[in-house]
């Protein structure tokens, strides 16, 4: 995610293109009401607004709303992190609202929040639509045109011009996801349901090292079978063998995805807060391998562990992995420092690599169940040296 979307919690966003197909103007559909999400504000644009009912690249305003969340927070279509639990949770879609919730505690996420559709009660396929016609048919298209092709008023036709062209100047906050929707909707490769194959392919791998993420974690490499896989993920074996030579490929696979999945919620964190402490305190929570995906990444990098001394390509993903935690730790410290916040006793690549090295060590004991090594006991020890090496009171750091 390359955006600030700090109204996770608005209904009233617009929303986010992804993949398309056609090379061609989207076809208009019958008219329908706006109001597709029921609490939308209407941030100028009135909820009696009509609209096309899709667009056809894609599809219908419900695929289109599970495109945009798919691409911009679950390519697997059903996990991210969970911005109340802090770990990666399993979401489903709400009935008439444009929104997933955490199946843990009900968080909702809107994947329209944040866009430059925020606030519009217009449906997605007919923002879709408006940025298409202005980017593959006339740029200078006049709002009464491009009213009759959306099936709009003149003046709703007029305001999502302007805020188009605003989302289309160079250095906009929206303007690769624009290039992105011109360059997905003209490729070639369309599947009779609106899909292109590439975006079949895309979301396919993604749900394969799911999938496999939480059959690993469950069973252990060497229980675990291609089949057992493919039944998790819905798909046949043969289209797992098609993407991966050998088990082994699908591990480092799954590896990857769990580690991808806790470097974006380290992103997020560093998005959500600069305070050194805070950020610091919650980036010690993500270490910890408590439950979900976090707990699952660790249990697989002890099962990868036994298998790199026979696998370089494994040795060189699992110590990828460890430097990108090594990088994060040592941004932190030097901007804390720098803040006149922390106050390191040693210099902060090194504290680095102490944190990482202790968060692993005992991270490790708990995930396979050394006994007194609780989550809670490794946060106590994790916070205790934190807050030795870098000068900050142990309280700070205490668990919310």
């Amino acid at each position: 995610m390359t955006r600030e979307r700090a109204g996770l919690t608005d209904p009233a966003a617009g929303a986010r293109p992804e993949a398309a197909t056609a090379a061609r103007p989207a076809p208009r559909s019958r008219a329908h009401s706006a109001s597709f999400d029921d609490t939308a504000e209407t941030g100028g644009l009135t909820s009696s607004t009509t609209g096309v009912e899709a667009f056809a690249p894609i599809g219908d305003e419900a695929t289109c709303l599970h495109w945009l969340w798919t691409a911009l927070y679950a390519p697997d279509g059903v996990s991210t992190v969970c911005r109340h639990c802090r770990v990666m949770r399993r979401f489903h879609r709400v009935t008439r609202r444009r929104a997933y919730a955490c199946d843990h505690c009900g968080t909702q996420v809107y994947p329209t929040a944040g866009t430059f559709m925020q606030g519009s009660g217009l449906g997605i396929a007919t923002w879709f639509s408006a940025a298409w016609q202005l980017m593959e048919g006339d740029p200078n298209i006049a709002p009464r045109a491009l009213a009759e092709e959306l099936l709009v008023s003149y003046k709703t036709a007029l305001r999502i011009k302007r805020k188009l062209e605003e989302a289309l100047a160079p250095g906009s906050a929206d303007a690769d996801l624009l290039e992105r929707l011109r360059r997905d909707a003209g490729g070639p490769g369309v599947a009779a349901a609106g899909v292109p194959a590439r975006e079949r392919s895309s979301r396919a791998r993604e749900n394969i090292r799911a999938a496999a993420c939480r059959v690993f974690a469950a069973r252990g490499p060497s229980a675990t079978r291609i089949v057992d896989i493919a039944h998790e993920a819905g798909v046949s074996s043969a289209i797992i063998h098609y993407y991966y030579k050998s088990k082994d490929e699908v591990l480092l696979a799954a590896l990857q995805w769990a580690n991808e999945h806790t470097s974006s919620a380290l992103y997020e964190l560093r998005r959500e807060t600069r305070d050194p402490v805070e950020l610091l305190r919650r980036t010690i929570d993500l270490a910890i391998p408590s439950e979900g995906v976090l707990r699952d990444e660790y249990v697989l990098w002890i099962e990868t562990w036994a298998r790199v001394r026979l696998h370089p390509r494994l040795l060189a993903e699992c110590a990828a992995m460890s430097e990108r935690w090594v990088g994060f730790f040592q941004e932190l410290v030097e901007e804390g420092a720098a803040a006149g916040v922390f106050e390191p006793i040693a210099p902060p690549a090194e504290i680095a690599q102490r944190m990482v090295a202790l968060s692993d060590g005992l991270s490790f004991r708990s995930a396979i169940g050394y006994t007194g090594m609780q989550v809670q006991r490794v946060r106590e020890l994790l916070v205790s040296f934190a807050a030795e090496q870098l000068g900050v009171p142990p309280e700070a750091l205490a668990e919310r």
